[in-house]
């Protein structure tokens, strides 16, 4: 009925006098895409840090990508306010990557790949992301690893790294978004 209505245009609606109390009823649904300018990244309790790495370990130009590329993708998460336990870090991977599983025997491995933090309790990877779940000590920074391949030639908005206590999602971080793109394979 009100769709259409510009997002300052007043809306008002008025009842007859005898209406009583629960006569009306009312829903309000929204949606929409944050934009560039809108978006800012946060630190509530937690810090996080994304850096994508060439296969030596290098900072990776995220402009200069092709096709067959493996990236390394460190991320850094700690807590500033004490311990916490249940901690759910979200990599989410744009469309243009796959994440090479390291569960396969046929998984390549890096050797210089070092000063990682104990093994996560848990390690979930899907198409289009990668979850760690693991608790935090106080102010000590974590470090993960993980490769994920270039598969998909165009240029991809790169997702913000994300952080959240699971059972207080008051404690919170993320990073900055951006952007990647991959090449025709050289």
């Amino acid at each position: 009925v009100f769709r259409g209505l510009a997002a300052d245009e007043a809306l008002e609606i008025t009842f007859e006098p005898d209406s009583g109390a629960g006569s009306a009823f009312y829903q309000l649904t929204t949606r929409g895409v944050p934009t560039d300018a809108s978006y800012q990244p946060a630190s509530a309790g937690l810090e996080v840090e994304r850096a994508l790495l060439d296969r030596e370990g290098k900072p990776l130009d995220p402009g200069a990508v092709s096709q067959g590329d493996l990236i390394v993708i460190r991320t850094r998460v700690r807590s500033v306010s004490g311990a916490v336990e249940t901690v759910v870090v979200q990599n989410l991977l744009p469309a243009g990557l796959e994440v090479e599983n390291p569960r396969l025997s046929t998984t390549e491995s890096l050797p210089w790949i070092t000063g990682a933090a104990p093994a996560p309790d848990h390690l979930d990877l899907r198409d289009d992301r990668i979850l760690i779940f693991t608790d935090l000590p106080e102010n000590q920074w974590r470090t993960y690893f993980a490769l994920a391949r270039a598969i998909t030639p165009g240029t991809f908005r790169l997702p913000p790294v994300q952080a959240e206590a699971m059972y207080n999602p008051a404690l919170l971080a993320s990073g900055p978004r951006g952007e990647i793109t991959v090449g025709v394979e050289r």
